[in-house]
């Protein structure tokens, strides 16, 4: 594989993306990090290595993280949104790998 395909390959890797959402809250730029959380949630949804609850964990990680920006933000509207999806993600914490629990921790 060539350097320009793996740079593609990592460029649309979810935990990449996911990363970048993070560095982007803590530079304090909100509206990117938004932005590219929500595009993280997509790459989460679609990834075939991860099972069921892996998914559902890293969908309960960025959800934290944009109720967060959207507390800073006071975006109301948007806060009872994700409110409403984050307080229904249910997952079995024995099946997300150690790994996950590890980069993604769940208390921020």
């Amino acid at each position: 594989m060539g350097a320009k395909k793996k740079a593609e390959k990592y460029e649309e890797s979810y935990d990449i993306i996911i990363y970048k959402g993070v560095t982007e809250f803590l530079l304090n730029d909100l509206n990117k990090s938004i932005f590219t959380l929500q595009y993280s949630l997509l790459l989460v949804k679609k990834e075939q290595k991860l099972n069921d609850d892996e998914k559902k964990y890293l969908k309960y990680y960025i959800l934290n993280i944009l109720l967060k920006i959207f507390n800073i933000k006071k975006e109301f509207h948007n806060i009872e949104k994700y409110e409403f999806i984050f307080k229904n993600i249910q997952f079995e914490r024995n099946n997300v790998r150690k790994r996950l629990k590890e980069w993604f921790p769940s208390k921020l």
